[in-house]
């Protein structure tokens, strides 16, 4: 696919489903709103952030966990690719190859990176600088194109705090935030699932090195963390299960947190069985600290 395949396509894409998906911002919170000559700047600069849709579209392969499961120092697109988190684009982690605005006022712009581990990637954006709708498309050597993603682009430094409706819930939203920046990195903080999708009883308790969950199977045992890092508010978690039934393949447990709600976005299974566009509908809530208590109720152990 070419840039101008590229815009085309993403444009069309980018119309049609522009109407239905949001960035997913709090419920409580409203959205920033930026200028032309933001998005001209940003796009002249090279220096931005892409934000995927957390609603891709299936046909895209961009709702599916592209299979980058080494997480590798400097992997510009592991957060996007593989967890639904945002690009950050500048000229330290990317090449530009060609960057320009056509008469339409789109801007395209052609990137390329390359992993230690991962290898080369070709990236070609699409950028209508009136409202900042975007489309990327990611490709390889070898694979050729892997994933045509749909969003919008931001500001370099993120978004900040959204912009709550009223001074308790910005009140109430920092506090979140100062509690869950100290649980999670700690991997000391529980999880209760909603129960309408997981049962009445689903919940997540992590431990350092130790889970125990219910979603609704039951599961205790050790993990491994591939990913605790936060990016525009949001905790991107993975967690690599350890069976105690050797398996062929690995088990993942990844977890998206809004640091200022508490919200979760969930999913767990292995790595070609992981739920696609998971990022669009809330599966919890963090409601605090783990209970130590859950790992001495035998009732629960697998």
């Amino acid at each position: 696919m070419n840039t101008m395949d590229l815009k085309k396509a993403g444009l069309c894409l980018l119309a049609a489903w522009g109407s239905m998906i949001g960035i997913g911002s709090p419920a409580n919170a409203q959205e920033h709103r930026v200028s032309s000559a933001d998005i001209d700047r940003w796009m002249s600069d090279v220096k931005f952030q892409f934000v995927p849709n957390p609603l891709q579209s299936e046909e895209s392969n961009a709702s599916s966990v592209q299979g980058y499961f080494n997480y590798t120092p400097g992997f510009s697109l592991w957060l996007m690719m593989d967890m639904g988190g945002a690009l950050v684009v500048d000229k330290e982690h990317f090449l530009v190859n060609s960057s320009t605005k056509d008469e339409e006022g789109v801007w395209l712009l052609d990137l390329s990176c390359v992993d230690s581990v991962n290898g080369f990637f070709q990236l070609n954006l699409a950028v209508d600088s009136e409202n900042g709708d975007a489309a990327l498309k990611v490709a390889t050597p070898t694979l050729g194109d892997i994933a045509l993603y749909q969003g919008k682009v931001g500001a370099y430094e993120g978004p900040g705090m959204p912009d709550f409706r009223n001074e308790k819930k910005t009140e109430e939203a920092v506090t979140k935030a100062a509690e869950l920046d100290t649980l999670i990195p700690s991997m000391q903080f529980r999880v209760k699932l909603n129960s309408e999708l997981y049962g009445p009883k689903s919940q997540i308790h992590i431990f350092k090195g130790l889970l125990r969950l219910w979603d609704p199977r039951q599961f205790q045992g050790a993990y491994e963390v591939v990913c605790c890092e936060k990016q525009n508010g949001i905790w991107y978690v993975r967690l690599q299960l350890v069976e105690e039934n050797e398996v062929s393949e690995a088990m993942y447990l990844d977890l998206a947190i809004d640091s200022w709600t508490g919200e979760v976005n969930y999913r767990r299974g292995f790595a070609d069985q992981l739920r696609l566009n998971w990022r669009a509908i809330v599966d919890g809530e963090v409601t605090g600290s783990s209970d130590e208590a859950v790992l001495k109720d035998k009732a629960g152990k697998k």
